[in-house]
């Protein structure tokens, strides 16, 4: 999809929710007139107030699309009108060329100039040729980045095989082991009172079967915790037992802490969706906010600043490290993420720029020593007069350059 579809699709959702609210408020209005209760009343509200975020969302996502749909048609034609400038310079001198064919001898020098003026002109109509043509086969553009006339090419090493899809015939199967008896939390017969084939209820039982079946369910806890208040006859002082973790009157426990933290941060799931999940899970309402999810991934993002530090000196001593980064948008506007690690581990580190201010601040190339290899996909910056590390540059990447070398000169 390239990014005038994707404005399409946007531009539906976008009138398709402002369809949705224009019938909520209808619906609205005729409860207010019926005298409704309150409850159905918000709700209709909360739904129409839903429906409005979204739409404001839409409508800056396909602002944002346009935008960028008007940026890559501007480049292209710009790279288009360069290089139709250039061909008509090109015969223009080409026309030259021949008038001074037939000059003097100091002509004739004029005309070998101007044949080293073609020449160049010519290298640069390639070089353009080629500039239209980078894409992700030849050169670091990431696919997302693709120009609106040409088709994405999505990288993928697998070779069709021509089998079908899924499991092959014959193939061995893999299914779980039934539990042990000491295992078994829940027991259901399933028992006949007839003969479902002559409706007799004379039965005799022969013999039984067994089926298991591995399943789970969320169980509400609402936990009081009891804090006895002493006074001390000794010194006459009132104290009472550490209130740990507990602040609030009443807040969420742990698990739901830990499962909103989990899907946010190892499933990437974002914050809307996980409150909307963990809501879903229970057999109770659970009102989570959005607002204390954003405050919860803050809070014990604070937690891991032993672990991290640990976790920096771990890839600080390895031999061979590998770091990569990627731009990214915060808030719409251009940001950095980062990676350190092998195939074991892995440290991210985000930063609002991508630039040598970042590198310094996470401190992990500028104290490496020069025993250490770092491979990375050509970042210049590696090469800077500070460092002293060995660098080992990635092959698929020098096989893209190489590529665009190619595609450039044909040699």
């Amino acid at each position: 999809m390239d990014l005038k579809e994707a404005y399409e699709v946007i531009k539906k959702e976008w009138h398709a929710a402002e369809r949705k609210v224009k019938k909520l408020e209808k619906e609205l209005e005729k409860l207010r007139k019926e005298g409704a209760s309150d409850s159905r009343v918000q709700k209709l509200l909360s739904q129409i107030q839903g429906l409005n975020k979204k739409i404001s969302q839409y409508k800056s996502l396909a602002d944002r699309y346009q935008e960028l749909y008007e940026k890559e048609r501007a480049k292209v034609k710009e790279l288009e009108n360069d290089k139709f400038s250039l061909e008509l310079e090109n015969q223009h001198l080409r026309d030259k060329l021949e008038f001074l064919e037939e000059a003097s001898s100091e002509e004739i020098t004029a005309s070998k100039e101007a044949e080293a003026q073609i020449a160049a002109l010519k290298d640069e109509v390639a070089r353009l040729t080629a500039r239209l043509n980078n894409n992700g086969t030849n050169t670091g553009t990431p696919t997302s980045k693709t120009a609106i006339d040409q088709k994405k090419v999505i990288p993928n090493s697998r070779e069709k095989s021509g089998l079908p899809k899924g499991g092959q015939t014959g193939h061995e199967k893999h299914e779980m082991p039934q539990f042990s008896d000491e295992e078994i939390t829940d027991t259901i017969p399933h028992e006949l009172t007839e003969c479902p084939k002559c409706g007799s209820h004379n039965l005799e039982e022969i013999e039984e079967s067994y089926k298991d079946e591995f399943d789970y369910e969320v169980k509400v806890i609402k936990r009081r915790h009891r804090f006895v208040i002493y006074k001390c006859l000794d010194c006459g002082a009132t104290v009472k037992a550490p209130l740990g973790s507990l602040k609030a009157a009443n807040q969420y426990g742990k698990v739901i802490q830990a499962m909103a933290l989990s899907l946010m941060d190892l499933g990437f799931v974002s914050i809307n969706r996980t409150r909307k999940i963990l809501t879903g899970f229970s057999p109770e309402p659970l009102t989570l906010s959005e607002g204390y999810l954003a405050k919860l991934q803050k809070r014990y993002s604070k937690k891991l600043h032993a672990f991290i530090a640990d976790l920096k000196n771990i890839i600080i001593g390895l031999p061979l490290i590998y770091w990569d980064d990627t731009v990214v948008f915060v808030n719409t506007a251009r940001a950095c993420m980062r990676f350190y690690g092998n195939e074991r581990i892995a440290l991210y580190t985000a930063h609002l720029h991508k630039d040598l201010e970042g590198i310094l601040e996470d401190n992990i190339l500028p104290v490496l020593s020069s025993g250490t290899k770092v491979m990375h996909d050509h970042n210049t910056i590696n090469y800077h007069e500070g460092f002293v590390f060995r660098n080992v540059e990635c092959n698929q990447h020098l096989e893209r350059d190489l590529q665009k070398l190619f595609d450039s000169s044909s040699h």
